[in-house]
């Protein structure tokens, strides 16, 4: 059985990562890269994917990235 690696998160092409919240407005970015309190979310590199295509508005031109 194959292990989901929840690694991955959404970078903004300013930098700043993609918090999980739902604000809608600046608070929903970080530069910080660790998950946690204040930090990036952090997905499995297919959710990360899915989370951009299913909110195209939001994430347009944003990648997904390793940690």
């Amino acid at each position: 059985m194959e292990t989901l690696e929840f690694k991955y998160a959404i970078k903004r092409p300013d930098g700043k990562f993609y918090r999980g919240t739902a604000y809608g407005n600046e608070k929903d970015w970080t530069l910080e890269k660790r998950e946690g309190f204040g930090g990036a979310f952090h997905y499995s590199e297919y959710g990360a994917h899915e989370k951009i295509k299913r909110f195209p508005a939001m994430f347009g031109g944003c990648l997904v990235v390793r940690h």
